[in-house]
């Protein structure tokens, strides 16, 4: 009533504006318990926030904005919404909870990563756990395959992973609940085997080179990959087997310790035999056949969060560990990294993130090389990585800061071992600090005869200074306008700007010259950092119908630019790997989406494909000309769900120097390949069980290769989950 009340003085007095802070707490209709973490924003201005630990949310709310209409979104519950003009000071805001399909529970997500939502506006793609679970996969990286303009490498051996728009391995910035695991594999490129989809709540691909705040080094773009958190007691575990001798375990227990204190501990265990061995002269043919050949790998995450009044606090223990054996050769590489974090409000301090976390690396190699001659190889590196950020807010700007530590040791020792003496062969021991400050300013502005007309300006600058005395200033800027008619929303988007990325010190510690592999004189050279400059230009669609056939219709379309000097080269020499800096690259793309969500209310269809132009293969290599995909869901009410997903790759160039010592290239002919899942999950006995059956690469078109193995795989699962 007194909503009504507010409506009708408005009305009546045309020249009141509504300006202030306006506070609010979400709760759960039925059980009155408090939301954390739902959305909370302005439909048309797009200016929002989250709710804490206990349901709370907090708005400034400008007189520009007293039309807007606010929407309160969680998941697992019915969207509200209600004018800003009905929206009291402290208002109680009840979600009704929507009925949920067999086998779904309501998530709460734990410690939001939101610095990637402040950054200059990109391309963006964004996966939800129930889409995820429909995958059915072993890995995220079948996720991922169908996200536009995303391509997977890497093989069941050394890991999967991610490059997007035709970018390497290594620039893509992988965060997990904040964490960048990049630092966990020796090439700075995230093995992406150590996140199980059955962790995920929500995944986010941010596609292209401008970010100011967790981009440095990410010409290619970020992906945010955030857990799943709840205050309930569950417990959920699942066996799966596959051809190559697949055998894997993962399980989860997640239990609160009191009402505002939650354990949570995952852990996944994986073996494999592929049967085929893995070096790099085989990269263009098919393997040479070892049945000897084994690789386990097993992560551990066990983390404690905490949830007092003003914010979170949370914990972390990550594990991660991979050995592959075969006769003559074993490898083993095993990770642990510790994390603190708090996200929330300080005395006299709102919004301030802080996050400190060490990791330790050892890789360590024991090889036959010639009768009983042994070769040693052992890398030792540890990283600490400290970052605070500060977000600060107006009536219609704001401002989010960040200030960044790194610090970096390497140890590496390799050496050659017979039966009667040992011989040293290299060996390094450096280090290196560098510390980062960024922040990015936003201004939202709109047209007061166009309420549905909005748009936010962007500016972003970083300052890297390492203790090798470089320094570098970098910039970018954008602007999304934001146009909703009806059922209809258009924004497009604009970004430019310079990124840079810093040699590992691996990699400056072991530089070898192509040209002459044999000069040890060249170990002396010193790499300079690369520099990305880079251009997009997109818009996306999106149609809610009010009636139709389908619940969500949305189309998105980018033209891209990328330019990259002093770029680092990397290609396995033999049993080594070469370094060489040289050149730039200019990388011209388009991608386009299309998809149409809830189709006949059973269906979803999503259509991607990426069209590219590399100017110097040699230097992004395996990058295909084009590429496209299609991708058809079916979920039901009783709990059965399928997925069926057509690939295609077009001409891509590769390069290698051969036993001579000469430059190869060779073209890798086009493909077509397809994943099929079935699966079906039901209660049973007060337990969810889920049964599915899975194949990949079904074609087997693209065979075995040194940058991926997509060779055909079938597997059937079992999990259960109380």
């Amino acid at each position: 009533m007194r909503a009504v009340m507010v409506v009708g003085m408005v009305l009546l007095l045309p020249g009141l504006v509504l300006a202030g802070n306006r506070t609010g707490r979400v709760v759960d209709a039925q059980t009155g318990a408090p939301l954390v973490g739902a959305d909370v924003y302005l439909q048309h201005s797009r200016v929002g926030t989250t709710t804490d630990s206990l349901g709370w949310f907090q708005l400034t709310i400008t007189r520009e904005q007293w039309r807007d209409t606010l929407v309160v979104h969680f998941l697992g519950y019915r969207e509200l919404r209600l004018p800003v003009v009905a929206l009291e000071n402290q208002a109680l805001l009840r979600l009704q909870p929507v009925a949920l399909k067999a086998g779904e529970g309501i998530e709460v997500w734990g410690e939001k990563q939101e610095l990637v939502r402040q950054d200059i506006p990109h391309a963006r793609s964004t996966i939800h756990f129930e889409e995820i679970t429909a995958y059915g996969s072993q890995e995220i990286s079948d996720v991922l395959k169908t996200v536009p303009s995303v391509r997977i490498t890497g093989n069941d051996l050394d890991g999967r992973r991610m490059e997007i728009r035709g970018s390497n391995a290594d620039e893509v910035n992988v965060y997990l609940d904040g964490i960048l695991i990049n630092n966990l594999r020796l090439d700075n490129a995230a093995d992406l085997s150590l996140i199980s989809p059955e962790d995920i709540g929500r995944l986010e691909v941010l596609k292209g080179g401008n970010y100011s705040l967790l981009g440095s080094g990410a010409f290619g773009g970020v992906v945010n990959v955030v857990t799943r958190r709840s205050m309930e007691r569950r417990f959920r575990l699942k066996a799966k087997m596959g051809n190559l001798h697949t055998r894997i375990l993962l399980g989860e227990i997640n239990l609160p310790v009191s009402q505002r204190m939650v354990v949570n501990y995952f852990g996944q265990y994986h073996r494999l035999s592929p049967e085929v061995e893995y070096f790099p002269l085989e990269q263009f043919s098919d393997k040479t056949e070892n049945k000897q050949i084994t690789t386990e790998r097993q992560n551990h995450h066990l983390s404690l969060s905490f949830f007092p009044q003003n914010g979170q606090w949370t914990a972390r223990l990550l594990s991660y560990s991979y050995t592959y054996r075969k006769p003559g050769w074993e490898d083993r590489n095993n990770n642990l990294v510790g994390a603190l974090s708090f996200r929330g409000n300080l005395p006299g301090i709102r919004d301030v993130e802080m996050m400190i976390n060490q990791f330790t690396v050892r890789d360590r190699v024991d090889r036959v090389t010639e009768g009983t001659t042994h070769y040693l190889s052992d890398y030792r590196v540890k990283r600490v990585n400290a970052r605070l950020a500060k977000k600060f807010t107006g009536s219609s700007w704001e401002v989010q800061t960040l200030t960044e530590y790194f610090h970096e040791e390497l140890s590496q020792n390799s050496r050659s071992r017979s039966e009667d003496r040992e011989v040293p062969l290299y060996r390094a021991d450096v280090y290196d600090n560098r510390i980062a400050g960024a922040a990015v300013f936003s201004a939202t502005d709109q047209l007061s005869s166009r309420p549905g007309l909005s748009w936010k300006t962007y500016l972003g600058i970083r300052l890297d200074a390492l203790a090798s005395g470089q320094q570098d200033l970098t910039h970018t800027v954008g602007v999304r306008l934001t146009y909703r008619q009806k059922e209809w929303e258009y924004a497009p988007y604009f970004n430019f700007g310079k990124n840079v990325k810093y040699p590992s010190l691996l990699e400056a510690a072991y530089v070898r010259e192509l040209v002459d592999f044999s000069r040890r004189d060249s170990l002396a050279r010193r790499l300079e950092p690369e520099y990305n400059n880079s251009t997009d230009i997109g818009v996306r669609v999106k149609q809610i119908p009010e009636q139709g056939v389908y619940r969500e219709m949305e189309m998105s379309l980018s033209v891209f630019t990328r330019t990259v000097y002093n770029k680092l080269l990397k290609q396995p020499y033999g049993n080594e790997l070469a370094n060489f800096q040289l050149g730039r690259n200019v990388t011209r793309g388009l991608e386009a989406a299309l998809s149409w969500k809830e189709l006949y209310e059973y269906f979803t269809v999503q259509l991607a494909y990426l069209k590219l132009n590399v100017s110097e293969p040699l230097l992004y290599a395996y990058k295909p000309e084009e590429s496209f995909s299609a991708q058809l869901r079916f979920r039901s009410s009783a709990g059965w769900y399928g997925t069926a997903t057509v690939f295609y790759e077009g001409n891509s160039v590769a390069w290698y120097y051969d036993l001579e010592n000469h430059l190869r290239t060779k073209t890798l002919s086009p493909f077509y390949d397809m994943d099929v899942v079935v699966g079906w999950r039901f209660p049973l006995i007060g337990i969810t069980v889920h049964i599915q059956l899975a194949g990949y690469n079904l074609l087997d078109h693209a065979g075995y290769r040194y940058d991926y193995l997509k060779k055909r795989y079938v597997q059937i699962s079992l999990g259960v989950r109380y």
